[in-house]
């Protein structure tokens, strides 16, 4: 199914939703991330709720040069663009929220303020592109997909998002959440942008909703103006409720899809981490026409 419509440009809802007037669909979290920013960034790995993170940044090392280029669309407060800096990468970024785009210019990082169409044709010349958690804010993704293919015929793209498990329901709905995804779904649109697919599929911690997610939302919120606290509090507590939570977790919460341009494929990588699950007896499709339809998206 098609994903439905924004009410307003994308600049502009997203924008206000940083700056905290924007609340429809769970947007007041995008505000509630903003005071955390600054306490987490002396160690922005402490973000990365989900090991999707850490295996992309070890497929961008085995991919792209020593000091290469690596391009971020939707990089939102910076927090994989600051752990990309430190992997040793050259980050470049774009996003349509200018809050953002001037917190991230401000930390010395290059980065577009606007949709991907209408970025400069010499602004960035990478040796991959990433998206993080963004296909389902996008009213046609697939276009996107198809405008990165043509911009960078030979870069291979990583593209992070939600699973078919990870189901909140205010967060869902629109305008914040346009579309949903699953292995099928994703690796078909990006089949259609002329792409080589790999999906991985990550489990939930099992922290996620629920009275321990409330209970570590309250505590971490009271500690946000000490950051040392904050953070050495937040490491000990994802650690321990990870091990309390271990029975909640889902199935399929987090997608990462590693894509090739077809006529450029690189040797597979290898080393797929424990984390990583397939369902049983899932067959996941890896070349298709180019003028195929997308199946339908799950909602």
């Amino acid at each position: 199914m098609w994903p439905r419509s924004l009410p307003r440009a994308p600049t502009e809802l997203f924008d206000d939703a940083y700056r905290g007037t924007e609340q429809a669909s769970g947007f007041e979290e995008f505000a509630h991330r903003v005071r955390q920013r600054d306490a987490l960034m002396a160690d922005p790995s402490l973000w990365f709720w989900s090991p999707a993170f850490a295996d992309t940044i070890r497929i961008l090392h085995q991919r792209v040069s020593r000091g290469g280029t690596v391009f971020e669309i939707g990089c939102g407060l910076g927090f994989l663009l600051h752990q990309l800096r430190i992997e040793g990468f050259d980050a470049v970024a774009l996003d349509v929220a200018e809050m953002v785009v001037d917190l991230n210019r401000a930390d010395g990082f290059r980065v577009w303020h606007g949709t991907l169409d209408t970025l400069p044709a010499d602004f960035v010349q990478p040796e991959a592109v990433v998206a993080f958690f963004m296909l389902h804010h996008l009213e046609d993704p697939v276009a996107m997909l198809r405008g990165v293919r043509e911009r960078w015929p030979g870069v291979p793209l990583l593209i992070a998002q939600y699973g078919p498990s990870n189901v909140t329901r205010h967060t869902n709905l629109a305008p914040r959440n346009l579309s949903h995804w699953n292995e099928r779904s994703l690796a078909r649109a990006l089949q259609i942008a002329g792409y080589h697919v790999e999906i991985r599929s990550y489990p939930s911690n099992g922290t996620e909703g629920g009275e321990l997610q409330r209970l570590r939302s309250r505590t971490f919120e009271r500690l946000v103006s000490r950051p040392r606290l904050y953070r050495a509090l937040k490491r000990i507590v994802d650690e321990v409720t990870r091990v309390i939570a271990r029975p909640l977790r889902k199935a399929d919460f987090v997608l990462l899809a590693i894509a090739t341009p077809e006529e450029h494929l690189a040797a597979p990588t290898s080393g797929a981490p424990d984390s990583v699950t397939h369902p049983p007896g899932s067959s996941i499709p890896t070349t298709g026409s180019s003028d195929a339809r997308l199946p339908a998206v799950a909602r």
